[in-house]
């Protein structure tokens, strides 16, 4: 094999390489922003949660018969 076909095929797989990573780069970013996403998502839900709970609290709060002070 000739130095030259040497280099040519130690470049196709550097080059094969390079791609693989930048492809699993590509991935990962790819899944941390759906992971974020989710993640936002998650909180606002919750947010919501507490929020409606707290509005129900306060209106069952509002409902209850007055006790009188002694």
């Amino acid at each position: 094999m000739s130095n030259e076909m040497a280099w040519l095929l130690h470049g196709v797989f550097l080059g094969m390489m390079l791609a693989t990573m930048v492809r699993l780069v590509a991935d990962a970013i790819a899944a941390q922003r759906v992971a974020v996403a989710a993640h936002a998502a998650a909180n606002r839900a919750l947010k919501t949660a507490r929020g409606e709970a707290f509005l129900a609290s306060l209106r069952a709060h509002r409902r209850a018969p007055r006790t009188e002070a002694r």
